[in-house]
This record gives structure tokens, sequence and C-alpha cells, in this order.
């Protein structure tokens, strides 16, 4: 997509399903790389809405997590930061569920019809 796309400019955000792994060594390396702002896995829904990605506990899922992004456009640091989320929860062991991965991208509609 080209920056000048209306599209481009639509928010979105990312949400990551993952399950195993060890969680405390994907906490650490998230606040490490200035992604999570405090090194631990928080409740479910905790701290959304800030600049920095959030690393929940979600009941849906057994021993893992869900990682969810701040809000992005479609820029080359939403897909880097994507990118190293997903590097580090696999470099500890977690398996992304794939469908969850690629079908958890949330907008608001109201842009799409402005546009």
């Amino acid at each position: 997509m080209r920056l000048d796309d209306p599209l481009a400019s639509v928010p979105f955000n990312l949400e990551i399903e993952f399950e195993g792994g060890d969680l405390v060594a994907v906490a650490r390396d998230l606040y490490v790389e200035r992604l999570i702002a405090e090194p631990r896995q928080d409740l479910y829904g905790e701290g959304r809405g800030t600049d920095f990605w959030t690393f929940e506990k979600d009941s849906s899922i057994k021993g893992g997590g869900l990682i969810v992004s701040p809000t992005f456009r479609d820029r080359w640091n939403a897909w880097e930061q994507s990118n190293k989320v997903r590097d580090i929860v696999r470099r500890h062991g977690g398996r992304i569920r794939a469908a969850r991965y690629i079908g958890q991208v949330k907008f608001n509609l109201c842009y799409l019809v402005q546009v």
C-alpha cells in the first residue's frame, strides 16, 4: 500500500495469540525490546490504549498468552514490531495460532466509509 493511499491512514490493532513457551522469558524480551511497558503478563484488557503493546492472560488460551499492539497505521514500524513479537514468542517455545495471527486485525469501519 502506498502512503498516499487513503487506506494507509486507517488505524488498526493486531492481536497475536500463542500457546506454550516460557512466559517469563517472553515478557522479559518484549520489555527489553521496548515493546511492552512492564516485564510481566497482565490480566486481559489491562494496559490497552497506550503506545506500547500489551502482553495479557486470556482464559481461552491454555499456557500461553495474547499480545495486543498499540493502534497502528500502515507503516513499516507496525510490521517490523509485529515481526519482533513473533520472533520473541517463537524463540521461547511459543506456538502462534496461525489463523488467529492473520485473522485478528481490528480496525474501525467508519474510516472506510469516509474514504
